[in-house]
């Protein structure tokens, strides 16, 4: 059953704050807040994430993956095929990150239906996400060109930044890859980590899946309607009851979950380093009961 709309309220309310939308008086903070709310139609924990990451350099990642999550629906159904084709994209870092491979092969391919079709992708919605994406950076490049020359927010980087879509270089060496996604994975952190959970090494269910919980429930008891497993359509879901704990991310954070009849079941799972989340200035363990 969905709580009642005034429990909802209070969540929503304190989920701004904890992303630093909301001050102490349950204002707009300036800078952040004020920010968020340029984002029109944006789920305000996407925008979070975008903020982020002007100072990591890292917006066009960040901005792909944030349009991509908002149509919602990116791979068509088909079953095992779907599953073998969107294999071919999966990449260790997560579902998130893997989108970041599924544009660039849509881009590289000219933007294609029959590529789109072929690989089980929705060809409408990469459509949809690319108006998204336009918005966003039009968004992020106005507010960088209106913000104070010491805004925190936006003082990292140049709007040169914004000129080259460098999803689409090859000039760019392999470390400086790895370091632009390890960027966009810690921007991501800074907008999801209301949804991070912990690895529970010493459980799992009963076909041998891992079990994770929520960490802002950490302390909460350890009944199973709180369990969180990964669903099968995850690129970080594995099927192999006897690959070992260890391999498995240690912490999470996820974008969509769903309530089942034993907790929960989570979809679009992005691996994190827990210090990412300790060392977010809007996320400490202890500093409230509940978000």
């Amino acid at each position: 059953l969905a709580p009642p709309p005034s429990e909802m309220l209070v969540r929503s309310l304190e989920s701004l704050y904890a992303l630093g939308a909301l001050g102490d008086d349950a204002r707009l903070t300036d800078g952040v807040g004020r920010y968020m709310t340029e984002f029109v139609e944006i789920d305000p924990r996407l925008a979070r994430c975008v903020l982020a990451a002007w100072n990591l350099n890292c917006v066009y990642e960040v901005v792909t993956i944030a349009s991509m999550l908002h149509v919602r629906h990116v791979w068509s159904p088909g079953g095992k095929k779907s599953r073998d084709a969107r294999s071919q994209f999966a990449v260790k870092e997560g579902d998130l990150v893997t989108y970041l491979n599924v544009w660039r092969g849509w881009e590289q391919n000219r933007r294609s239906p029959k590529w789109a079709y072929k690989n089980y992708i929705w060809h409408k919605s990469l459509c949809r996400a690319q108006e998204i994406r336009n918005e966003m950076l039009q968004t992020v490049a106005r507010l960088k060109r209106q913000s104070p020359p010491d805004d925190p927010v936006f003082s990292g980087c140049s709007l040169d930044c914004l000129r080259d879509n460098v999803l689409l270089r090859k000039d760019l060496a392999s470390a400086e890859v790895e370091e632009r996604i390890a960027n966009a994975r810690r921007a991501l952190a800074a907008g999801l980590f209301l949804n991070a959970a912990e690895l529970e090494t010493s459980r799992t269910t009963t076909q041998g899946q891992p079990i994770y919980r929520l960490l802002r429930e950490r302390g909460g008891g350890t009944g199973s309607d709180g369990d969180i497993t990964i669903h099968r359509d995850s690129v970080v879901f594995s099927d192999d009851a006897d690959r070992p704990t260890a391999q498995q991310p240690a912490t999470i954070c996820f974008y969509d979950a769903q309530q089942t009849e034993t907790g929960i079941e989570t979809r679009l799972v992005h691996p994190v380093e827990a210090s990412w989340l300790a060392d977010s200035s809007y996320f400490h363990f202890g500093r409230r009961e509940r978000f």
